[in-house]
């Protein structure tokens, strides 16, 4: 039974590197700037994956393995072989690709709309940019709600912007302690000189840097 579940992660994992090897060879094989490796990443998985609508959407139930053993919406696999996912499964796509093209990103936890969300984080010229995956889909499709989504908005709006743009979308909170502790280690991996961040309240609950 042991060599069974080794064989079945194997080949799984052998599928999934054979799906993102073509973006990985594109990548490492370009003179592109980092934010332009980065868009690579985002815009595949923005153009192929759609959201997995059919979770719990109070987190009460973990996800299920619906698209076969191991696959689920919310780890690597599913946005990648299945091109179906979760926030967290595109995090987790993302920062796999990011990883194996040798860039430093994070996954930074908040609430987007009153529920649990995760994104990517990363600098840019020191300073950190945001990279919504999962929000990048739903412009794509045409999302519109009573909360801010509009139709026919172009997906990379949700690519890299600065703190201060994403706390003025209105759809972000709770994600500060997070999002500092990412940034530190992002500056470590960069070897960029910590230096001491402050903010400044903008609005009830939201912190930007001064």
């Amino acid at each position: 039974m042991k060599n069974i579940i080794i064989d079945s992660n194997s080949q799984l994992e052998e599928k999934y590197l054979a799906k993102i090897a073509p973006i990985v060879n594109q990548i490492n094989n370009s003179n592109l700037s980092k934010k332009g490796k980065l868009k690579i990443i985002y815009d595949y998985l923005v153009d192929t994956c759609s959201i997995d609508e059919s979770f719990n959407m109070d987190g009460i139930n973990q996800f299920p393995n619906i698209y076969g053993e191991g696959i689920t919406a919310a780890n690597k696999y599913g946005p990648v072989l299945y091109e179906k996912g979760v926030c967290s499964g595109f995090c987790r796509a993302y920062i796999d690709i990011a990883e194996k093209c040798n860039i430093n990103v994070e996954m930074i936890k908040g609430i987007h709309q009153g529920f649990g969300h995760g994104w990517i984080m990363t600098l840019e010229n020191g300073e950190p940019v945001h990279i919504d995956v999962y929000e990048g889909i739903k412009y794509k499709n045409g999302f519109e709600s009573s909360k801010g989504f509009k139709p026919n908005v172009d997906s990379s709006v949700a690519f890299m912007r600065t703190t201060t743009e994403l706390i003025n979308t209105g759809r972000y909170r709770d994600f500060q302690k997070n999002m500092n502790e990412a940034e530190t280690k992002l500056r470590n991996q960069e070897g960029q000189i910590e230096k001491k961040v402050e903010y400044r309240e903008v609005q009830p609950g939201f912190k930007v840097r001064r």
